[in-house]
């Protein structure tokens, strides 16, 4: 059977035996994307004025009040780890920079998020109807992005030297 399993908690097999588990596995794996995809539309508005330039151009230590929420958000009532904050911001920024009918926003967001490590939006795009028209399971997927990256960065960065820091400051 070839539909795709998204794993919430790394769901195992047990589950399939215990009534329920596997629906409301499903359910919640829903209910997360749904929330990655909210969440990540309200950090990408408030922190980058919804302008994914504007995210794909700030230094990775991000501005305060960013920083201040996320360290915050591991101890909330309704705890999200870094992770999740991460994710879901990169999520609203490559998606806005997507087509509406990119296939990319098909995919369930366990299957999306591993799209997240690839750069350029083509490549996103190429990999995800990879992952729809070939039903790709996620371990699957995440070995051809793994492919993938290793191919750009042996490639294109090999040559460049690293900015020193001084410059990097300015």
């Amino acid at each position: 059977h070839h539909h795709v399993r998204v794993p919430v908690d790394g769901g195992d097999d047990r589950d399939e035996r215990v009534p329920g588990a596997v629906h409301i596995r499903g359910e919640l794996a829903k209910t997360v994307t749904r929330g990655m995809d909210e969440v990540g539309r309200y950090l990408l508005q408030t922190f980058y004025d919804d302008d994914p330039e504007l995210y794909f151009s700030a230094s990775p230590n991000k501005h305060a009040s960013l920083r201040l929420l996320i360290e915050r958000c591991e101890s909330m009532d309704f705890p999200v780890s870094r992770t999740f904050l991460a994710n879901a911001l990169r999520m609203a920024a490559v998606s806005k920079d997507l087509p509406q009918a990119a296939t990319f926003r098909r995919l369930p967001s366990s299957h999306r998020v591993e799209l997240l490590r690839l750069k350029a939006p083509e490549s996103v795009e190429r990999l995800a109807s990879r992952a729809v028209s070939q039903k790709l399971s996620v371990q699957k997927l995440r070995a051809l992005i793994q492919k993938e990256v290793e191919r750009n960065s042996a490639g294109s960065d090999r040559g460049r030297k690293r900015t020193p820091k001084v410059l990097r400051a300015i």
